[in-house]
């Protein structure tokens, strides 16, 4: 699967139900402006941690309040 030539599929995660990764495509960083991968930001796991808990609890919040 590629989407408008951004990503591509890039194997399988080696746990339950082997989900794809996908990883960017040369043409994103072209598309992006971004020259090498040292430009992009550097992500915290532990921020991505805390932003999908704090997504999940407020979707658990709206559907109690439904």
């Amino acid at each position: 699967m590629q989407a408008f030539d951004l990503i591509k599929e890039d194997g399988k995660k080696e746990v339950l139900g082997r989900p794809n990764l996908y990883v960017t495509t040369d043409y994103f960083l072209d598309y992006m402006g971004i020259n090498h991968l040292e430009e992009l930001p550097v992500i915290d796991e532990l921020d991505i941690q805390a932003q999908e808990s704090q997504l999940f609890g407020e979707r658990i919040e709206e559907d109690e309040n439904q």
